[in-house]
């Protein structure tokens, strides 16, 4: 995956405008790769407290990355840990990044399906909270009026400076480009994070020995790239 991501980059990603989201768990070579070849590198932190400021500080990232698993409607107690986090000096002054993990009514959340509705009551829960990001990580949306009216709520009440990711953990070609679109034509919508639509079919090809892995990496960065031109053009 990251040398499908290098060969992006050798073939003109945009610099400093690119990056990578690791795990701080699983992927602490790929950081440290991101980091060599100057790439913008986000870290997921799962850890709470000194703990999760000690992953952090560890990656010295761009971006630190949460993942907040709630129902809207659950306190909180579902919060707590990332404002544990957040109280730390070190996580505490680096820009922040949270995904909001509320899937839709009858969808898995890796079907990359989400609803508006629940996103932005999400949103407004963590806000009331006290949980103030620079960037939101939300999923693609139906509707193009989805995507303002996220952006909006992410947006709102003075926070001008806070703004969206479209994510895309699972879309067919058609899907994606619809979302890459919608959300680049939204005001609020700083770029997209995307997963598997990149580099599933290439990996699932290199370990079926379908691809070698040069040629494997070259159809990531080949994706990735029309990703960057879907969103520039739309």
């Amino acid at each position: 995956m990251f040398a499908g991501f290098e060969a992006a980059c050798a073939q003109g990603l945009p610099e400093g405008r690119a990056g990578v989201w690791v795990e701080a768990t699983f992927a602490p070579e790929l950081a440290r790769r991101a980091r060599e070849a100057g790439a913008l590198l986000a870290v997921s932190v799962d850890a709470s407290g000194e703990e999760g400021a000690v992953a952090v500080a560890g990656f010295a990232p761009d971006l630190t990355a949460v993942r907040v698993r709630l129902d809207p409607d659950a306190g909180e107690g579902a919060t707590a840990p990332l404002r544990e986090l957040l109280a730390t000096p070190d996580a505490g002054r680096r820009p922040l990044l949270v995904e909001p993990r509320v899937a839709a009514p009858g969808a898995p959340l890796a079907s990359g399906v989400a609803d508006a509705g629940r996103i932005e009551n999400a949103i407004a829960s963590l806000q009331a909270s006290g949980i103030e990001p620079d960037l939101w990580a939300v999923g693609g949306f139906d509707e193009a009026e989805d995507f303002r009216r996220v952006a909006a709520r992410a947006r709102a009440d003075g926070r001008d400076a806070a703004g969206c990711l479209v994510l895309a953990r699972s879309a067919d070609e058609a899907a994606l480009g619809a979302w890459l679109r919608a959300a680049a034509r939204t005001e609020g919508y700083r770029g997209f994070a995307i997963g598997r639509p990149l580099w599933w079919d290439g990996l699932v090809a290199w370990r079926d020995d379908a691809l070698d892995a040069e040629a494997a990496a070259a159809r990531i960065a080949e994706r990735t790239l029309r990703a960057i031109e879907i969103w520039r053009d739309a």
